[in-house]
């Protein structure tokens, strides 16, 4: 019996200092993966109850539960579970199901062992799942806020756009015209926005186009290589009998054609654009004329703010 409580105990004291390190390595974005880590905690736990288990069959052969064991014959083999812990741990850390059975089925190329993998991998999902639906990798993209929105799941929402949009007041814009390499470049160190929308005027706000941050500072970058003055003026249409050759046409940079759609379009339809389309942004406009913007972060929090409706949003 000391052998058996000797090794149960180096087991379970593995497991505990291998999930501590898997802890500190994923959550440190270490290149060190949650598959194998995930799968020898569970082996591991797995072989320490198989050790449990062996003995007390050993010790109690008449149980009812070992009743068709054959006498002189091993009964139970620590080694199989083993293998399940590990297909049970490794499907509640990731909720896989069907993929992860075949994955252990191909590590084994046993067809005996893929009815308790299926029944521990099926258990081990609703557990998880009773404590939160997400396994470990949407976990981290909820808790480090990237915008990510799932592709499986559906959205039924009663807002629409104009509900979930920046308006145009709260928006920094780029004009068509009355621009300069210097006015640029400051409008670039005085706000962190990744891109702008390009209007005719702000008179009018016309939407012409959208530039994202990084080309028009590529646009500014390439005509402070031509040593060009800080009045050197620029825009999106070259004024009639200016001087073509002092003059910065960012039109090249920009994107002439954004998603735009109504400010009363549904919102359950703009998230479908932003996930099939993949686009980052989607401009509000009315006959041409921008009304707001709205990002995959403005989304984001706003299916947040339906989810916990109690909950301070706070902007990432």
């Amino acid at each position: 019996e000391g052998g058996v409580v000797g090794r149960v105990f180096s087991l379970l004291s593995a497991s505990g200092v291998k999930g501590i390190l898997t802890i500190l390595t994923f959550g440190l974005a270490i290149p060190a993966g949650i598959f194998m880590p995930s799968m020898v905690i569970g082996a591991l736990f797995g072989r320490a109850l198989g050790i449990v288990v062996q003995a007390w069959q050993e010790n109690h052969p008449g149980f009812w539960l070992f009743a068709s064991c054959l006498p002189d014959v091993p009964c139970v083999t620590p080694g199989s579970y083993a293998m399940v812990g590990a297909a049970a741990f490794m499907g509640g850390v990731t909720r896989m199901t069907v993929s992860l059975v075949i994955i252990m089925f191909e590590l084994t190329g046993a067809l005996t062992y893929v009815l308790p993998i299926m029944i521990v991998v099926m258990t081990s999902k609703w557990v998880g799942d009773a404590f939160g639906k997400e396994g470990i990798f949407d976990g981290i993209i909820l808790l480090c806020g990237y915008p990510y929105l799932d592709d499986k799941t559906e959205y039924r929402l009663n807002t629409l756009a104009s509900q979930v949009m920046t308006p145009v007041e709260d928006i920094v814009v780029v004009t068509a015209t009355g621009n300069t390499l210097d006015s640029l470049d400051t409008l670039l160190h005085e706000t962190h926005y990744k891109g702008y929308p390009v209007v005719n005027s702000l008179r009018d706000m016309m939407l012409v186009g959208y530039i994202s941050r990084t080309e028009l500072r590529y646009a500014i970058d390439e005509a402070r290589k031509k040593n060009l003055p800080g009045d050197t003026p620029a825009g999106n249409v070259v004024p009639i009998l200016e001087n073509t050759a002092g003059f910065i046409e960012f039109r090249l940079w920009m994107d002439q054609t954004p998603i735009t759609v109504s400010q009363r379009f549904p919102m359950d339809q703009v998230i479908v654009i932003f996930r099939k389309l993949g686009v980052r942004y989607v401009l509000c406009t009315q006959h041409g004329q921008l009304l707001g913007l709205i990002t995959k972060k403005d989304v984001l929090r706003h299916l947040v703010s339906i989810e916990h409706p109690g909950e301070q949003e706070t902007s990432s």
